[in-house]
C-alpha cells in the first residue's frame, strides 16, 4: 500500500509542482493583514497583524477621512519549499468618525503587531452662564 501512494504522488508530482507555482504567484499579488478594532471610552485601539514586515515598510496615512495603513511583505526566495505566508503589497482603509482627534493618531510596532490610537474629540462641555435678571416694573 505504501508503495502505491509513492507512486501516485510520482505520477502527480508534475501537476503539484503547476499547482504549487500557481499558488506561489497567487500569494504574491497582494494580501490583507487582519485587524483588531476596540472602542473605548476616549479613544479606539486598531491592532494590525504584520509579522516580518519592518516597521520601515509600512505607512499610516488619512486621506479623504479615512485611515490607510498600507506595507508590503517582501518575499526570499531562496528555496522552493512550501509556505502559507502571503507576500507582496497590502492596504487596509477604515472610514473615520467625524469626532477624531487627526493630529493625535499614535503608532507603536512591536512583535509584529502595529497598534494604532486614534483619539476621539473631546466633547463640547456644557457652559452655564449665571445672567442677571432684572424685574421690570
Amino acid at each position: 500500500m505504501r508503495y502505491e501512494l509513492t507512486d501516485i504522488n510520482r505520477s502527480l508530482s508534475p501537476f503539484n509542482t503547476l499547482f504549487d507555482f500557481g499558488l506561489e504567484r497567487n500569494l504574491e499579488r497582494s494580501w490583507k493583514p487582519n485587524v483588531d478594532i476596540q472602542e473605548e471610552p476616549d479613544h479606539w485601539l486598531l491592532s494590525v497583524d504584520v509579522p516580518g514586515i519592518p516597521k520601515d515598510d509600512i505607512k499610516v496615512d488619512v486621506l479623504d477621512g479615512q485611515l490607510v495603513i498600507s506595507g508590503e511583505r517582501k518575499t526570499t526566495k531562496e528555496s522552493k519549499g512550501y509556505s502559507e505566508k502571503r507576500f507582496g503589497k497590502f492596504e487596509r482603509r477604515f472610514n473615520l468618525p467625524e469626532r477624531v482627534e487627526i493630529a493625535k493618531i499614535t503608532a507603536n510596532y512591536a512583535h509584529g503587531v502595529l497598534e494604532l490610537t486614534v483619539p476621539k474629540e473631546e466633547k463640547a462641555k456644557p457652559v452655564s452662564i449665571n445672567i442677571n435678571v432684572n424685574e421690570v416694573q
